[in-house]
């Protein structure tokens, strides 16, 4: 069995090994999925694409994961913060303070 698992990952068949944390256990039981809405005329002045605000987004902590998606929004990050008090926090410290974001929607996890 192990082989077989070795040859699946050497042929990218298997791209990585996960764990599933229980977010409460971590105090981090409060989700949120972010819709982000790009600044795209002040992307290209900065030389900057939505792949850029993407990586730009993926380095505050508490950002599980970023997608890059059609429709009205152009981006979709998922966090996880300990209540809306650290939310609240986490969108006006940080997020929101990135170049190239120019509104948010909130859509906050209930089950």
């Amino acid at each position: 069995m192990h082989n077989r698992i070795r040859k699946l990952k050497h042929d990218g068949v298997i791209k990585k090994f996960t764990i599933e944390v229980d977010p409460e256990k971590v105090d981090k039981g409060f989700g949120v999925y972010m819709l982000v809405s790009a600044n795209l005329p002040l992307l290209k002045e900065k030389k900057k694409t939505q792949y850029d605000l993407a990586e730009e987004i993926k380095k505050a902590p508490f950002v599980e994961s970023v997608h890059i998606v059609s429709g009205k929004t152009d981006l979709i990050a998922f966090i996880r913060v300990k209540n809306v008090r650290e939310y609240d926090k986490a969108i006006l410290n940080q997020l929101q303070k990135i170049d190239g974001i120019e509104r948010t929607e909130s859509l906050i996890v209930i089950h």
